[in-house]
């Protein structure tokens, strides 16, 4: 009897564990992911500024330079997680069978959502490279 009840025990804690891969470890690595893509380590290992002095002001990206601001990691962090969000919203969207038009909403609001961030994400490169 012990022996049933360990067995047990021990098939409930496979199935907490993948649960937990199934389940979190997805999201997990989409933020390991977009912590490192929008330069986690280079803001680390460069010399910090959290913004940059210009004739009018203050920027948080400093244009034509290799230095990147801890206030550009911030908001190159946030716009890439948003742009991941809107891929979740069409993933979602897409596994919704029982309210079509709600289901289009959800795929609508994602690509949305995805497009305009990786126009904003354009645009603060081209800002970026000097172009603009």
């Amino acid at each position: 009897m012990f022996k049933l009840k360990r067995l047990i025990e021990g098939v409930l804690l496979v199935r907490k564990v993948f649960f937990f891969i199934k389940n979190v470890f997805p999201y997990i690595c989409i933020f390991l992911f977009t912590l490192f893509l929008s330069g986690f380590t280079f803001t680390l290992l460069s010399p910090t500024l959290g913004l940059f002095p210009t004739s009018t002001g203050y920027s948080f990206i400093i244009p034509q330079m290799d230095y990147q601001t801890v206030v550009e990691f911030i908001m190159i962090f946030f716009l890439i997680s948003l742009s991941s969000i809107g891929v979740i919203l069409m993933l979602h969207g897409s596994k919704i069978f029982v309210d079509k038009t709600f289901s289009n909403v959800i795929i609508l609001s994602g690509a949305l959502l995805f497009a305009l961030v990786i126009v904003l994400l354009q645009y603060l490169l081209s800002i970026k490279l000097g172009l603009i």
